[in-house]
C-alpha cells in the first residue's frame, strides 16, 4: 500500500505525520505539531500488558474515546508536553498501552540558544 506524508492545518495548528491513504491519523504514531503556542514532536512505542489483573480496571466501552481520536485531540489541543499529556489521558481505555515521548522544541531551542540547562517539561516520557 502507498505510504503518504500528511499535513493538516486546522485553525493555525499544523500537524504533520506519516500515514496511509484513507487513514485520518498516523499508524506509525509519529507527529510533528506546530502552532502559535508551541512546537512539539511526539512519538510512541506500544507496551505489552504483563499483569492480566490490570484488565479488571478497564472502563466501560461507553465511557471512552477510541485511541486514534484521543491522539488527534491531543495533537490539536496540546501545545506543550503537559497539555498534550492531559488530553491523551482523557477517557483512556487502558487497552492500548504505550510509552509516549514528547519533545518541546521551543524549550529545547531556548536552551541551545542561551547555552543553559533544559527547562522542566522540555522532554516528557509518558506511559
Amino acid at each position: 500500500m502507498l505510504r503518504v506524508f500528511k499535513h493538516y492545518d486546522i485553525g493555525g495548528m499544523e500537524t504533520t505525520f506519516s500515514s496511509y491513504p484513507g487513514c485520518l491519523s498516523s499508524t506509525d504514531d509519529w507527529y510533528n505539531n506546530k502552532g502559535q503556542k508551541g512546537h512539539l514532536l511526539v512519538t510512541e512505542t506500544t507496551l505489552e500488558v504483563l499483569n492480566d489483573q490490570l484488565y479488571n480496571y478497564l472502563i466501560r466501552y461507553e465511557d471512552y474515546l477510541p485511541d486514534f481520536m484521543r491522539i488527534m485531540l491531543a495533537n490539536y489541543l496540546g501545545y506543550n508536553g503537559r497539555t498534550w499529556s492531559y488530553w491523551l489521558e482523557y477517557y483512556n481505555t487502558g487497552t492500548y498501552n504505550s510509552q509516549w515521548l514528547l519533545l518541546d522544541l521551543v524549550k529545547a531551542k531556548a536552551a541551545i540558544i542561551n547555552r543553559g540547562q533544559l527547562d522542566s517539561d522540555t522532554f516528557i516520557v509518558m506511559e
